[in-house]
């Protein structure tokens, strides 16, 4: 039985709050979702100097709100546990493969960016309560990138043999997100929005999912549509 655990990690933190400034996703600037004053510290410089920072700077912010951070794990532990084992079974009813990897670990941050690492099967929670307050959008999150998981190991080479480049693989993935919002509302009452370019081509898959609930006949026909209708979502994205 596949399972999620919890963990608050420094190093973890840190290498989100580096990478996050210091790339670009999808249209997404992260460092704008932080002050100048603290980009200024983090932008441009390696992730060792960067620590020299961010550690004692989260520290602090860790001992500043440490009663919310004890709470809210509590909270997020708890009520992942009840829905789990369902959200489990629905996803292995979408994809018709058993979830991957069976453990999973999810790192709490305190940068408002959630984001995965495939080979190291963890992913990052947002910690802050001014981005993502509530257990509800926190869970919504992890469950998303563990919809990222599931593709990676199962369908990324079959998305290759579609004729998809990598570039038209990410968008695909990001975009069939939309799922959660079809076939889990009523476990995680909390809409999954994903990227805002990819906010038609979501809707053209929630079309197409409504007439055949089959993923790889969705992924084939997304195929066609980032190649055609939604060719302009991957356009100098090979040159960011």
């Amino acid at each position: 039985m596949a399972k999620v655990y919890f963990k608050l990690d420094l190093e973890k933190d840190i290498s989100n709050w580096w990478g996050s400034c210091n790339s670009q996703f999808m249209g997404v600037d992260w460092k704008l979702r932080i002050s100048p004053k603290l980009r200024k510290k983090i932008i441009g410089k390696d992730r060792k100097s960067a620590a020299k920072f961010l550690k004692p700077f989260l520290k602090k912010l860790y001992r500043k709100d440490i009663k919310f951070i004890h709470k809210f794990k509590g909270e997020i532990k708890e009520y992942w546990a009840q829905k789990e084992e369902e959200i489990f079974k629905r996803i292995t009813l979408i994809t018709k493969k058993p979830i991957w990897p069976p453990k999973i670990v999810c790192y709490y941050t305190t940068f408002p960016r959630g984001m995965y690492r495939i080979k190291k099967h963890f992913a990052w929670m947002q910690l802050d309560p001014k981005a993502f307050y509530t257990k509800e959008i926190f869970c919504s999150a992890i469950l998303h990138e563990i919809f990222h998981f599931q593709f990676h190991k199962y369908f990324w080479e079959y998305c290759k043999t579609l004729g998809m480049n990598k570039i038209e693989i990410n968008n695909v993935k990001e975009a069939v997100t939309f799922l959660l919002n079809k076939e889990f509302l009523d476990l995680i009452p909390f809409k999954d929005r994903g990227y805002k370019i990819h906010s038609n081509f979501r809707k053209d898959l929630s079309k197409i999912w409504h007439q055949e609930k089959n993923f790889r006949k969705l992924l084939k026909k997304a195929s066609t549509l980032i190649k055609g209708k939604y060719s302009y979502l991957v356009r100098g994205m090979d040159k960011k």
